[in-house]
């Protein structure tokens, strides 16, 4: 009796002890909101994506509507915005768990695989993802539906929204992975120099390719293949850090200010879909 005392009773107040103990743990450590608070910074992961994001190669420094964006909202909440980190769509929400930036600050849309590893603030405009092909490629005009088939390459980049389309809408064409670090650009370029049939990338991009390669792609005729929402990703369950967040994006809508920022650069007009503007209800 004693021998299976002696065995069972410590691993018995081991288990009793272990809720308490997780709850304790969990209350020692400290939120992403009060870790921006304490430092005054927020630290921004972040991926290329012209002309959202850009990154002077020469200089470093950073530009693109996300950029303004973001760095707005800092100067609304008083907080530095520290671009700390470059990362890739396939491990992009690892930086969470580690700590090693606080969102990312990229043009996220949300998407229910995305939704297990990631919240994400409010919309601060929409845009639609369409089709593209090689600048003399007829061949899917009129039937799109022809695309799913193995012969024909689709590009993607791996974790991104090109992949996540490519595979929902055409599961039977051959993906074409695209290195993770690359930019929308080298997906687009992928068309030119016939290495694919078809990609997807948002107008904004693409028109921006195109007048630097006249010529080389084109838009499939057609309805668009998608409709998203532009927003930044947060970790799970910050939800204090979100309200904040939030509440600066909400008041840039409000002011206009994202509008302001969307028609600065080229093609914006065309291609960005935006939110209800209350700053115009009395014009």
């Amino acid at each position: 009796m004693k021998t299976f005392l002696n065995k069972w009773v410590p691993a018995l107040v081991l288990l009793l002890l272990l809720p308490g103990i997780a709850r304790a743990a969990d209350v020692g450590k400290e939120s992403v909101y009060d870790r921006v608070m304490r430092i005054g910074t927020i630290r921004c992961g972040y991926f290329l994506w012209p002309p959202f994001l850009e990154k002077d190669v020469n200089t470093g420094k950073m530009s693109g509507a996300s950029y303004d964006i973001m760095e707005e909202i800092g100067k609304q909440l008083s907080l530095k915005i520290d671009w700390a980190e470059e990362i890739n769509f396939a491990s992009m929400f690892e930086g969470f768990a580690s700590g090693r930036y606080d969102m990312i600050c990229g043009p996220m849309s949300p998407t229910p695989a995305r939704a297990r590893a990631s919240d994400f603030t409010i919309p601060l405009f929409y845009t639609t993802y369409d089709l593209y092909v090689g600048g003399k490629d007829t061949r899917f005009d009129k039937n799109r539906a022809a695309l799913n088939d193995p012969a024909h390459k689709f590009a993607g980049l791996d974790g991104e929204f090109t992949s996540i389309i490519a595979q929902e809408d055409y599961p039977r064409a051959t993906y074409f992975s695209v290195p993770q670090l690359s930019d929308a650009s080298q997906l687009l370029m992928t068309l030119a120099t016939g290495k694919a049939d078809v990609t997807v990338t948002d107008p904004m991009t693409a028109n921006k390719f195109m007048e630097q390669n006249p010529g080389k792609i084109r838009r499939l005729p057609g309805p668009s293949a998608r409709v998203l929402a532009v927003t930044f990703a947060i970790p799970l369950g910050e939800e204090r850090f979100k309200t904040m967040l939030n509440l600066a994006s909400q008041s840039l809508l409000d002011s206009g200010f994202v509008e302001r920022i969307l028609e600065k650069y080229p093609t914006a007009d065309k291609t960005m879909l935006r939110v209800a503007k209350p700053y115009e209800v009395q014009k």
